[in-house]
């Protein structure tokens, strides 16, 4: 293994071209009424009924911990428009908030928009660390305590319907495979029947086993649950069949004829 070293003035040069890349486009910050600031049209965003009540039981019960982001918008005479916080001047436009001023432009935000948000999605939330945030959490507000049983739900887990949290993640008994293959005596290549419907146990990217699903007909539909975030392409349907045969068998999933 090889080692190398970089002299002082190396990492100073380094540290310089991260300062030039991100740049601070805040200007200033001050306390302001956020229904002064106009929204922006071009968002690409809306907020639910249910959003906005979840956000306002979470402010009610833990006060305001972020800020607003503006920009002066060319396109709406040069007035201060926001960029993030829309939800918030909804729920009260005359209410206090610390405000970032930007340096952003019209276009830059029209861009950076389709990113904000997505970006923040992409974090995985990882099961053993939210049951145990959530062990013996005590929460009486309705509202939050919905949100906390769908979060448990989708990672496996129960969130007790008293509003504490009972920390105890679904166990995966991988080590009795055998034993309940043994049991049911489950083969590659078997299939079940119900009415229209073939299940069948298989490598859903292995061309044979495809067959045995579809009885050799095209798939008109996929329904299809990969994993670690993965999203089916939407503009499947506008690819030709071929190509959307393959992306079939690439995902697997359940498929409609």
């Amino acid at each position: 293994m090889g080692y190398c070293c970089l002299d002082v003035e190396s990492i100073a040069q380094m540290s310089d071209d991260v300062n030039q890349i991100w740049q601070n486009r805040i200007i200033k910050r001050s306390r302001e009424k956020i229904g002064q600031f106009i929204r922006n049209k071009y968002n690409p965003k809306s907020h639910p009924r249910i959003q906005q009540e979840r956000l306002r039981a979470v402010l009610d019960k833990f006060g305001q911990v972020g800020e607003i982001y503006v920009w002066q918008s060319e396109r709406n005479n040069g007035q201060w428009t926001i960029f993030d916080g829309h939800a918030r001047e909804q729920l009260d436009p005359g209410h206090e908030w610390d405000i970032a001023w930007t340096s952003l432009t019209d276009s830059e935000v029209d861009e950076l928009v389709l990113y904000y948000d997505p970006l923040a999605a992409l974090a995985r939330q990882e099961a053993d660390q939210t049951a145990a945030l959530m062990a013996g959490l005590d929460v009486q507000e309705r509202v939050l305590r919905e949100m906390l049983e769908e979060q448990a739900q989708s990672l496996g887990f129960a969130f007790g319907g008293n509003g504490q949290g009972t920390g105890e993640p679904d166990e995966v008994e991988l080590d009795r495979a055998e034993e309940l293959l043994s049991k049911w005596g489950v083969a590659t290549g078997d299939i079940w029947e119900a009415g229209r419907h073939r299940v069948v146990c298989g490598d859903s990217s292995d061309g044979q086993i495809l067959a045995l699903a579809t009885k050799g007909q095209m798939p008109k539909l996929t329904l299809t649950d990969p994993p670690y975030g993965i999203s089916v392409v939407k503009g499947l349907r506008r690819r030709q069949k071929h190509a959307r045969h393959r992306r079939c068998r690439a995902y697997g999933g359940c498929y409609a004829l």
